[in-house]
């Protein structure tokens, strides 16, 4: 998958050992392509000796690019074979490049074994390989659709999406090792790209923008996967021209990735942040039904993959990627945690992760907690309040940690025992919520001075160890909804679990 910050392709030329590491990559590469679809080859292959393709030479390519392989082995042979006569331009898009080259050259290429094509078979096709070629094809796709309504090639767009993931796609079947490797730690916050790079010695990136530049892609495409050099040859002009396309091809390949990402939140921790981006994006362009109208497309370049594998590539046409990703990326103490739902995406995102580290927790974790109290709970809209917790000694309620600027001292110490009285408009809500099984809302009363309401609740029913009072601020106010109740419910539960209580 395409990650942020990876190598340009003026790397190319710039490591010695980053090149011998490369060279040696794509000669084994070379060598030892990715698996081909058996039947599809086979009923190509029939359909070549039958005249099916004789009149058509696009219903050829059409067939041939519906298996990533395929299309790709095609592109390397017939720009590996040009000093035997074939006349092909010397840049063009792989739809170009495969229609020009015709139907007897085609044919040649074509007439081939699918273990001289590749080691590999796709007769066991799960695990990471399916993870890799879904992926594929679920941001191709997509970009594919994208590219069509934004008027560009819709060829184009699908060909850069598959590009794109190339080398990630090749790494994945000849160095498995180092591909499972490297995504076992981007679970754990490493970036892909540069966990490759460190193990292999050359990127993903940069292997992908390799094949393009023997291929003789099209600057456009170059440029979109990532090869500045691609125009350096060319006027300003045209440069400038062709940097507007390929920027918009690399935008459109973005959405796509991120689309398939979110449809492996098993393996991508940003999958609830890349479904948030890429599904407002794909409605943004497609319309409200954009999601269906990308799975459809999915369905259709996948038709073949799907006959083969159904059980890698059936969920990614008909899913719910939302509920899917609330299944598989969270613990279920966070799905336990129902408020969660009703606070913002960002805060959500971060009580995950919040929770994911709980989960290998064995103790109460004072950095979660001190994580919760600065970076999560005031974000979510409540910019002061205080965790009271009970000296079971003295019976008294002690501020023990602020939330927000205001000092600690601002906050006084309460005995348990003491009841508000009511009679004379003593409503503190630290006591009564104290006492109370439910949460205390004052909505014209607060603790501080800058504070215009608040919300109180116990922690922990069978032992009462404190209070969480928060004060919500103007904008949550504001909304004269229950969101401020929600939100004050999904922290008190967060700290609640946090504390390890009952």
């Amino acid at each position: 998958m395409s990650q942020k910050g990876k190598p340009t392709g003026s790397s190319l030329g710039a490591a010695p050992h980053l090149n011998r590491n490369l060279a040696q990559a794509c000669k084994k590469i070379h060598k030892d392509w990715f698996p081909v679809n058996n039947a599809l080859l086979s009923r190509i292959q029939s359909g070549i000796e039958t005249g099916a393709y004789e009149l058509d030479i696009d219903f050829l390519v059409s067939d041939i690019r519906t298996d990533f392989a395929l299309y790709t082995y095609c592109l390397k042979q017939l720009r590996e074979h040009t000093h035997e006569g074939i006349d092909l331009p010397r840049s063009g898009t792989p739809t170009e490049l495969l229609r020009l080259a015709g139907l007897e050259r085609l044919s040649h290429v074509l007439d081939i074994a699918p273990e001289d094509i590749s080691p590999f078979t796709l007769d066991a096709l799960s695990g990471l390989h399916g993870v890799r070629m879904s992926e594929s094809m679920l941001g191709a796709s997509t970009a594919e659709v994208l590219s069509e309504r934004r008027n560009l090639a819709a060829a184009t767009g699908y060909s850069t999406g598959l590009l794109r993931q190339l080398g990630l796609t090749l790494i994945s079947w000849n160095y498995p090792d180092a591909f499972e490797e490297a995504m076992d730690l981007h679970k754990h916050g490493k970036r892909l790209d540069h966990e490759l790079t460190r193990i292999l010695g050359f990127s993903p990136s940069i292997l992908g923008i390799a094949m393009a530049r023997q291929w003789g892609l099209s600057s456009e495409i170059r440029l979109a996967i990532g090869d500045h050099q691609a125009v350096a040859n060319l006027s300003a002009k045209k440069a400038n021209a062709l940097r507007g396309t390929a920027n918009m091809l690399g935008k459109i390949c973005e959405i796509g990735e991120a689309f398939a990402r979110a449809n492996h939140p098993e393996h991508y921790p940003s999958a609830q942040t890349d479904w948030d981006t890429a599904q407002k994006s794909i409605k943004a362009i497609l319309g409200h039904d954009g999601v269906k109208v990308v799975q459809e497309k999915v369905k259709e370049n996948c038709s073949n993959y799907l006959a083969l594998a159904p059980e890698v590539f059936q969920a990614q046409v008909q899913q719910d990627v939302e509920k899917e990703i609330a299944s598989k990326q969270t613990t279920e103490s966070y799905r336990l945690n129902r408020y969660i739902r009703h606070c913002p995406g960002d805060t959500q995102a971060a009580l995950a992760d919040l929770y994911a580290e709980l989960e290998s927790s064995q103790k109460i974790n004072r950095e979660l907690i001190a994580r919760l109290v600065r970076e999560i709970v005031p974000p979510s809209g409540f910019d002061n309040g205080c965790v009271f917790l009970l000296e079971p000694e003295t019976m008294k309620l002690h501020p023990r940690l602020k939330i927000g600027s205001l000092p600690l001292k601002t906050f006084k110490e309460y005995h348990a025992l003491s009841m508000p009285n009511t009679k004379t408009g003593d409503t503190n809500p630290v006591l009564a919520a104290y006492h109370c099984n439910t949460p205390i809302v004052e909505s014209n009363y607060s603790l501080t001075p800058k504070g215009e309401a608040c919300i109180a609740m116990v922690l922990g029913m069978q032992q009462r160890v404190g209070v969480l009072y928060l004060e919500p601020n103007q904008e949550l106010l504001k909304r004269r909804d229950s969101s401020a109740l929600l939100r004050f419910k999904a922290m008190c539960r967060t700290l609640h679990d946090l504390l390890r209580l009952q």
